[in-house]
């Protein structure tokens, strides 16, 4: 079910825009990348980056609508597309240079951030401390990329760009949540949280700039 999804006139409302903005977003960037990939097959990792844009998309939608498992089994269904989508995203950058994917190192935090997100869910509700273990888990994967982009040799603008990008992404995750929570307080339900401007702001997780990828 939809949270606050149309008038009863049936036009769409704020809500409903917002809603739809972000996997909007994501899934133009899903399809670009796809078509960049069925271009160029040689460039595996232009599909995970796709993939990765596509599983955002499933999680901002994840976050408006209930499926019939539940509130809470979807809430970690869109946890998980979140995970699944930052940690594709990052092993596409490193794929990129023909490295190795640190699976091990995205999958440490992956994991145990999950379980601690199911356990502010499940076991200690506490919505605030679920934002905070979602992000803190992205911003891990994320600086793992970035150090296995700070062995890269600089050889162009785009791999500097990429390295940096790395960081800030990190630090979107990381020192802007701990901003927002510490400006704006805890977060004592879902409509509180979406009505904030860190939410309708919250694209900003993964690299989007097409040129850097050809």
């Amino acid at each position: 079910m939809f949270r606050n999804g149309t008038s009863l006139g049936g036009r769409l409302n704020t809500s409903l825009f917002i809603a739809l903005l972000n996997p909007g977003i994501a899934l133009v960037l899903a399809c670009a990348f796809l078509a960049l990939w069925l271009s160029q097959r040689d460039r595996p990792y232009l599909a995970a980056l796709s993939a990765g844009y596509a599983c955002s998309a499933a999680g901002f939608l994840l976050q408006y609508f209930t499926l019939p498992v539940g509130f809470a089994a979807t809430k970690l269904a869109s946890t998980l597309a979140f995970t699944v989508g930052v940690g594709g995203a990052g092993g596409a950058i490193v794929a990129r240079y023909g490295r190795t994917v640190p699976w091990f190192g995205i999958g440490v935090p992956a994991v145990l951030g999950l379980g601690a997100f199911s356990w502010f869910l499940l076991a200690q509700p506490d919505l605030t401390w679920r934002i905070l273990a979602a992000n803190f888990t992205f911003g891990c994967i994320s600086l793992v990329v970035a150090a296995e982009l700070r062995t890269v040799p600089k050889t162009s603008p785009a791999d500097r760009f990429l390295f940096a990008l790395a960081l800030l992404v990190a630090a979107n995750f990381i020192l802007r949540t701990l901003l927002v929570v510490a400006i704006h307080g805890r977060f004592h339900d879902y409509a509180d949280f979406y009505a904030s401007a860190y939410w309708t702001t919250s694209l900003c997780r993964t690299p989007s700039c097409r040129s850097r990828w050809r």
